[in-house]
């Protein structure tokens, strides 16, 4: 996360990517953290075809907002603008708005908030 909000696109993917390698059944939301590393400037460290891959496996059990949304800006990359319509139109009709659950540990997302909420007061 850390990585995201500094824009060091390689150590986010490496780091997405040990915590891959790591586990035998990645839950939804590091498939498309790891495939949204695809969307970066310059040479991408994945594929945008393995990328849609990797979020079309996490929406096997669910269709959620997050990984819709980076099928559609992937889709975007390369030009396919019946995909792009397609899923943009299933993130449309979607009822609510569902994100895949969160991988970061609940302590460290209550601490930031926390610190948000203090700098703000």
């Amino acid at each position: 996360m850390a990585y995201d909000i500094t824009y060091q696109h390689e150590k986010r993917y490496l780091a997405y990517k040990k915590a891959f390698e790591k586990i035998d059944m990645p839950p939804p939301r590091l498939l498309i953290e790891l495939a949204r590393c695809s969307i970066c400037p310059g040479h991408p460290p994945i594929s945008y075809d393995h990328a849609i891959i990797l979020v079309m496996k996490a929406l096997n059990n669910a269709l959620c907002t997050d990984g819709i949304s980076v099928l559609c800006n992937l889709y975007s990359l390369k030009e396919d603008k019946k995909k792009v319509d397609y899923f943009s139109k299933i993130l449309e009709n979607l009822n609510q708005e569902f994100e895949s659950p969160s991988i970061e540990p609940p302590f460290l997302v209550e601490d930031y908030l926390h610190r948000k909420s203090v700098h703000y007061s």
